[in-house]
């Protein structure tokens, strides 16, 4: 019934809707001397603002194909000059141009370069492109030549991003907000929502080309998420022939890390494939501290101090394939697989007091944990474009890499190969994963019991975008459906007085959680003068059936969910935007699962199989100012929580603190974010960011008294210095990131100040060709947490020392061809600082 619908309501559009005003200029460059066609011509579009005194700005480019011919598409009316470039030539630059509904489209005809003797001795030509992008609803960092990331994984690359947070257990949040939805070359991670902390450590930053921040997302977006979107955009080789990297490494601690990247483009294919082993090691180290006042006279301290070791290790396959069958229509499919393990020893010392110093209580226990698993996931994907792609795109596989004005940045339902102005992508994706844990726990008073938890989970996507112009305006719509199933099997065994193992029925237990999520969005996106409008509504559906045995904690809902982002072009300069979404977060398995951990028998942890979603309304506005040596944006912001799900802690009568999730009533956090962007060209370029927010957090339906009132800031200051050919070697980088997050109070208790600091340097190889990067995290142990709890009935400190510290050594050897060719958007490096907001 579903394809049904969609299949009536494209056919529809597709008959009825007229096509937009398309403004174009194309022509066809050559050698002046030879005639001879010149292919990979850099082909830079320059706006000639209208405004005295304004400078003319880079708006999007080109290559030429095997033929020497570009054409760019997708333009605005207004006034253009043309620059075309090409090494060995010197460039070339057309008189200005005007495009009108009368002149809409303009050929240039042949563009004859002359060579330039002086260009051709042995050049060596490096481009950069700028880090920070600015679009219509995101704000884009390119992290692809950072030094910092040489040898590192994508969940430190996160780190080095503004607003973006990322925990010892690999858990990404924004904003303060840990709930955000994590894409991959805009679809979900390929694994399951408990496992993208592990994917994003397995996947080598190498891999990544951009990391695209969406705090307000559209209705093209899930609706989960209440922190917002993050896309990890991928490298996308577009050269012919065969290139890739390899970088192999290791750090102080006996970690290691290895991994290969391998491309092929010839003609329409285009395939990738990725190969990477990882191992992380790591100290744990913690205080906790208590007394239990709730006892009155029979009050009692408890002091307890944990030491272990932690790995982590992870292998991860992945192979993709692109096949342009015809001119219109192209192909996709994907795999991957990981494989997962590690484990730890912990030894705990539990020291309980009365008043006079006397032990109530004195006990070592230890745990050891064995624990590994595998995941996969297959993608096929077909996109469609009704009126076909130019011989740009021909020549790059049919691909739209987003940014400019044509290519529509990547919207459609974020998928990677944006949908161009009357397209259609149909996308299926499977996923998999299986895990086994086994905690062997002892203690000095006699309890030795094994656990082994089994997990298994599947999902199907199933999804298809349709955009298409009517008019002026661009409409998308799309529907799909997610299917997703989950089953733990916990068996808990004691050590029995004969000295064998028999079951414990208080601690095992088989739960099922299956999910359903159907979703249909409608959406709009038009220029009305200088103002940039995209609105739309989502709709979505959820079933929700979770088994524990013989009970049943069954849950459904429907809801809309509108968005609205706006953007005004206050000058050429200057750009003001807004944005309004509704966003739903929906408790995952480890937070409903409501039987307790047994790993501490002090400090217990359960989730809550009453959970309900959390809903939040998110607006903010920005103004952001493009100078000559950079960017600058102010962005204030406010989010409304209802149904708010966070951690709640109870100590019962024999001391015992237990530690699960409860649905309080609302929060609102509003406050304001600052970030500074210097890149001017020169050998120094950085951001600097700093925040500040109140959050209120109201709970009295749980508990009287549980609320909050809250003052929090912190800032970030990232900074890449290059000092050049300093040895005769190659180019030597250094990189340094700073991170301050200010204590802040919580709904029961306080946290401490937070504090992160890495450095890198890498030093350029074999004529660029390799690279050495020495990286330092947490080189002063600064990076630990501390919370306090202090009410009537307990008072705790819980103490937790730098698991991040360590330094480690990277090289990387790339071959083949594998310089990307010019994207349409940082041609020609001079200009603005960064790009003009994606309209």
């Amino acid at each position: 019934m579903v394809s049904r619908l969609l299949l009536t309501v494209l056919a529809l559009l597709t008959a009825s809707g007229a096509v937009a005003q398309d403004y174009r200029i194309s022509g066809r460059v050559v050698d002046a001397e030879t005639g001879d066609a010149i292919e990979t011509a850099s082909v830079a579009i320059w706006r000639v603002s209208a405004r005295a005194g304004v400078e003319p700005f880079l708006e999007t480019g080109a290559v030429t194909d095997a033929s020497g011919a570009f054409q760019v598409d997708g333009l605005t009316r207004g006034r253009y000059y043309v620059v075309v470039s090409f090494l060995g030539y010197s460039p070339l630059a057309s008189d200005t141009l005007r495009l009108r509904p009368s002149s809409s489209v303009v050929d240039l005809g042949e563009m004859r370069l002359q060579p330039d003797a002086a260009a051709l001795g042995d050049v060596e030509v490096t481009a950069e492109r700028d880090r920070i992008e600015i679009q219509v609803d995101r704000t884009v960092y390119r992290i692809a030549d950072d030094p910092l990331l040489s040898g590192a994984s994508t969940s430190e690359a996160l780190e080095t991003i503004p607003s973006v947070e990322v925990d010892v257990e690999g858990n990404v949040s924004l904003r303060g907000v840990s709930n955000v939805v994590i894409l991959i070359d805009g679809r979900p991670a390929p694994v399951g929502r408990d496992f993208v902390g592990i994917y994003l450590q397995s996947l080598p930053a190498e891999a990544v080309e951009s990391v695209e921040v969406i705090p307000n997302p559209s209705a093209a977006f899930q609706r989960d998420g209440s922190g917002g979107v993050l896309n990890i955009v991928l490298k996308e080789n577009t050269e012919l022939g065969i290139g890739g990297a390899v970088t192999v490494g290791g750090n102080a601690l006996g970690g290691y890390q290895a991994s290969s990247v391998l491309t092929y483009g010839r003609g329409p294919v285009r395939l990738s494939a990725t190969l990477a082993a990882r191992e992380n090691a790591f100290n744990r180290a913690t205080d906790r501290f208590r007394i239990n006042r709730f006892l009155g006279d029979d009050a009692t301290e408890l002091r307890q101090t944990t030491d272990g070791d932690r790995t982590r290790s992870s292998a991860l396959a992945s192979l993709s394939a692109d096949v342009q069958v015809t001119p219109k229509t192209t192909l996709t499919a994907s795999a991957n697989g990981t494989l997962r393990g590690g484990g730890s020893d912990e030894v705990t010392d539990i020291l309980e007091l009365d008043l006079s110093g006397s032990p109530v209580d004195d006990m070592v226990r230890t745990v050891a944990n064995d624990d590994d698993g595998v995941s996969g996931a297959l993608r096929f994907g077909l996109r469609h474009d009704f009126e076909g792609v130019s011989e740009e795109q021909q020549a790059t596989g049919g691909r739209r890499r987003g940014g400019g004005r044509g290519g529509r940045g990547r919207r459609g339902g974020g998928s990677r190969v944006a949908l161009g102005e009357h397209g259609l992508a149909v996308d299926v994706r499977l996923t998999a994963s299986t895990g086994e844990d086994l905690d062997t726990l002892v203690d000095t008073g006699g309890f030795d019991q094994r656990v082994t938890s089994d997990d298994e989970s599947r999902s199907l996507t199933l999804q298809a975008d349709y955009a298409r112009p009517i008019g002026q305006t661009r409409l998308e719509i799309g529907l799909r459906s997610d299917l997703d199933t989950r089953t733990s099997d916990r068996a808990a065994e004691t050590l029995s007085a004969s000295g064998t193992y028999v079951p414990d029925p208080t601690q095992t237990f088989i739960y099922d959680l299956d999910e359903e999520v159907y979703a249909a969005y409608v959406q709009l996106a038009r220029e009305i003068g200088p103002v940039a409008v995209q609105a739309g509504v989502r709709g979505e559906a959820t079933a929700r059936a979770f088994t524990l045995g013989s009970e049943a904690f069954d849950y459904e809902d429907a809801g809309l969910f509108p968005s609205l982002a706006l953007a005004l072009g206050v000058d050429d300069a200057t750009t003001l935007r807004a944005s309004y979404s509704r966003r739903i977060d929906r408790p995952r398995g480890r937070q409903l699962n409501p039987f307790p951990s047994t790993d501490d028998p002090l400090n217990v942890r359960l989730g809550n199989p009453d959970l309900r979603p959390e809903f939040t309304d998110a607006v903010e506005v920005s103004a952001i100012r493009m100078t000559s040596w950079g960017t600058v944006s102010v962005t204030p912001f406010l989010r409304y929580t209802t149904d708010v799900i966070r951690r709640f802690q109870t100590v019962d009568a024999q001391g015992v603190t237990t530690s699960t999730f409860r649905n309080l009533d609302t929060a609102t956090s509003a406050g304001v974010e600052a970030v500074v962007a210097y890149q001017p060209g020169g050998p120094l370029r950085g951001f600097a960011s700093l925040e500040g927010f109140r959050q209120s957090t109201d709970g009295s339906s749980v508990e009287s008294g549980l609320s909050a009132d809250a003052f929090g800031w912190g800032g970030r200051l990232n900074a890449n210095y290059s000092l050049g050919d300093r040895f005769g070697w190659g180019d030597l980088d250094l990189q340094g990131t700073l991170r301050y997050r200010a204590p802040q109070d919580t709904e029961q208790g306080r946290i401490g100040s937070r504090t992160f600091l890495d450095l890198g340097f890498r030093q350029r190889l074999l004529d660029g060709r390799a690279s050495l990067a020495l990286r330092a995290r947490d080189p002063f142990g600064w990076g630990g947490f501390e919370f306090v709890q202090d009410d009537p009935r307990v008072f705790q400190t819980f103490s937790r020392a730098s698991p991040r510290q360590q330094v480690s050594l990277s090289f990387t050897y790339t071959f083949g061809r594998t310089e990307e060719r010019p994207d349409r958007r940082g041609l020609g490096g001079g200009g603005e600082a960064a790009e003009p907001v994606d309209f």
